[in-house]
């Protein structure tokens, strides 16, 4: 590493910096995300999120490119709160004498000094998420039950039955309790790292920090509510709609 790129990684001001790209360019990510969970909820058999998924991967090199950058992001991202945390600890060597909200305008509560664990947390989710989904089992449509004998199946045998997959797995109570917390999680890391992003930024105005505080509150009770709504759903399936899509 250069003497130049490493006084640079080493400033306080450009670690927030980066950390508040990539965190804002990763919570871009799970909004996406979340609009494509949700065509899980639609009653066509799978069918929209199946070609979600089909369109995801038509993209070729460029989706395997957007992988790597969101992989590549979360490691930065990872490496540099790791980094800040360390820095803001050996600055207050004594530490805080009580472990609580600090209220007020304070910006200390129990979201802000557990964003490590929660970070641990979603890194943790992260692995098993792929493990799971994007390098488990490759069905496809032409073995589903659900799908068989329609237009979808006959058309695109070998598109891959991403919401069968998906769906078996939410039938799991262990899974969906794993997947649950993990999004109570994300909300709470959501919650002090949306502010912050704009604080590392330089747009902390104080006229505008409260209600960028009460936008963050809001933001990440929707994305964790919205994640975590989706295998809550398909576990309890008040409606019928998935039992004939698990295998």
């Amino acid at each position: 590493m250069s003497d130049g790129l490493q006084a640079l990684l080493s400033n306080s001001i450009a670690r927030k910096t980066i950390m508040g790209v990539t965190g804002t360019m990763l919570m871009g990510f799970a909004v996406l995300h979340l609009i494509g969970n949700i065509q899980l909820l639609f009653p066509d058999g799978g069918a929209a999120f199946n070609q979600y998924g089909a369109m995801l991967h038509s993209l070729g090199e460029f989706f395997y490119l957007m992988e790597i950058g969101l992989f590549g992001s979360i490691l930065v991202h990872a490496y540099m709160g790791v980094m800040v945390t360390r820095q803001s600890a050996d600055a207050r060597p004594i530490g805080y004498a009580v472990d609580a909200d600090a209220g007020g305008p304070s910006m200390k509560n129990k979201a802000s000094m557990n964003m490590i664990r929660t970070g641990a947390i979603l890194f943790a989710f992260l692995v098993v998420h792929l493990y799971s989904i994007r390098f488990g089992e490759p069905w496809v449509i032409a073995d589903s039950k659900a799908l068989a004998g329609t237009l979808l199946a006959q058309n695109h045998p070998d598109m891959l039955d991403l919401a069968g997959l998906t769906i078996t797995l939410f039938q799991n109570p262990l899974y969906v309790l794993f997947y649950v917390v993990c999004m109570a999680a994300l909300g709470a890391h959501l919650r002090h790292g949306f502010w912050s992003a704009f604080q590392s930024l330089g747009l902390n105005h104080p006229k505008f920090m409260p209600a960028i505080q009460a936008s963050a509150v809001g933001v990440a009770a929707v994305l964790a509510v919205g994640f975590l709504l989706l295998p809550v759903w398909v576990f309890l399936d008040p409606l019928g709609l998935y039992t004939e899509l698990v295998r």
